[in-house]
């Protein structure tokens, strides 16, 4: 599924047909901060840019979810994908 109007991906996320949304860290401050049926964890970046993923509160993915990017860290898979689709 492909949304990309933000407000589509929060009403996505918050009916529950989808189960987390990766979107820009202070965007996503500020829909947590207006729905509180929402947290969000912010993937760390050394840049100047941010990103962040969006669960439901309470969500059961959020310990696996965490697990995998530390793995993904961890392996140089991270890196990877940054030189891969955020680097010139």
């Amino acid at each position: 599924m492909s949304l990309n109007k933000i407000p589509e991906i929060i009403q996505e996320l918050k009916s529950g047909r989808i189960d987390a949304a990766i979107i820009e860290d202070t965007v996503a401050k500020g829909y947590v901060d207006a729905n509180s049926d929402l947290k969000f964890t912010v993937i760390e970046n050394t840049e100047l840019a941010g990103s962040a993923i969006a669960f439901p509160k309470g969500s059961d993915l959020v310990g696996d979810f965490n697990k995998v990017l530390a793995e993904m860290k961890e392996d140089g898979t991270m890196d990877e994908l940054v030189k891969k689709w955020f680097e010139n």
